[in-house]
């Protein structure tokens, strides 16, 4: 039988895609192994996917925003009518 070392690498995983901790897998890989892979594509999508996180959570906040707005222009109006 072969003797393989084995190791796990773990890292953190938000909801949605997490490619900065996929590069720092790979990084600790390369220093392990010698290796060569090269990571800023990784590290550039996942500034990509974290500009559009933010802009989706800012663009629910202001629509949450307005809706609420709305409601209590809604509820102001009504109440003038009791």
């Amino acid at each position: 039988m072969h003797k393989i070392n084995a190791f796990s690498l773990i890292t953190y995983v938000y909801q949605y895609l997490n490619p900065e901790g996929t590069a720092e897998i790979i990084k600790k890989l390369n220093m392990l192994y010698d290796l060569k892979i090269d990571t800023d594509d990784l590290i550039e999508r996942d500034k990509e996917i974290k500009n559009r996180v933010l802009d989706l959570a800012d663009k629910a906040h202001h629509y949450h925003k307005n809706q609420l707005g709305e409601a209590k222009e809604a509820n102001k109006y009504s109440q003038l009518y009791q």
